[in-house]
């Protein structure tokens, strides 16, 4: 397939271009210079890889939830890039969370390969192309919040078994469904700064953590998946629909509120 992602949603903006087999990918830190960044460096990514606009099957874009400013940027350019064509592309926008479940889901894979010669890894919540993955999913939110969301992968499909959502990191719970399993736990912070700040119970059900972000390569392992789980739908492929998927309506506390903070009142 032809293919062109962008993310943006967190600390790091990435474009990746796929050509059938070829992968190309650019990233830089998220900055007030993103927006100028952004175009003049994918047209390169597209070029380096002799692909047109035009010649595109689908471009992808983290959603979000994740930074206010990246979001709109990255769903400005997609709109930008594609409305004026006649012939367009197909766009998907992609769950970040389940961006971080991808990561996991990578991560186990590529341990499976590293010990084919034994017996299948014996990862609580870990996957083979032939078994299932638990994987809870967390992303900064700032203001002492994080965006969660849980997802389960089963024979080389991916279900949501929780929406992305909001909470307070000592609130963080799996799903009730999981209630008595193990599952993995992919995050964009480092695993002592997550786990300290979550119940000990829950600790102890993680067996297998990923430090990781929403990236535009990503996104593209989680083309096929989004491909042929859309259909038809136009709500979900067309260029006006590309949107930011906001969960929170705040980008920050407000000075009394941070005052009370800081003294336990809030």
């Amino acid at each position: 397939m032809k293919l062109l992602a962008l993310e943006a949603s967190a600390s790091t903006v990435s474009i990746a271009v796929q050509n059938h087999s070829q992968r190309l990918m650019r990233e830089m830190p998220a900055s007030s210079k993103t927006s100028a960044w952004l175009i003049p460096t994918l047209l390169k990514l597209l070029a380096e890889a002799e692909l047109e606009l035009s010649a595109l099957d689908a471009i992808l874009y983290g959603q979000g939830p994740g930074a206010f400013t990246g979001l709109r940027t990255v769903c400005s350019v997609v709109q930008g890039l594609t409305l004026g064509q006649n012939n367009q592309p197909a766009v998907y926008g992609v769950d970040t969370l389940q961006e971080l479940a991808q990561a996991s889901l990578n991560s186990v894979l590529e341990h499976s390969t590293h010990q084919k010669n034994t017996q299948q890894t014996n990862l609580s919540g870990s996957a083979s192309k032939s078994s299932s993955a638990r994987i809870l999913c967390v992303l900064d939110a700032r203001m002492d919040q994080w965006y969660v969301g849980a997802y389960e992968y089963l024979e080389n499909q991916w279900r949501v078994t929780q929406s992305p959502a909001l909470c307070a990191p000592a609130s963080l719970e799996a799903p009730t469904e999981w209630a008595g399993s193990n599952f993995m736990l992919s995050c964009n912070l480092e695993r002592s700064s997550a786990l300290s700040l979550t119940s000990p119970s829950l600790e102890e059900r993680v067996t297998h953590f990923v430090c990781t972000s929403p990236h535009a390569l990503l996104c593209l392992d989680l083309a096929p998946w989004l491909i042929a789980s859309s259909g038809a739908r136009a709500d979900r492929t067309s260029p006006e629909f590309a949107k930011p998927i906001y969960i929170r309506d705040r980008v920050a506390l407000t000075t009394l509120e941070r005052e009370l903070a800081k003294v336990g009142e809030l």
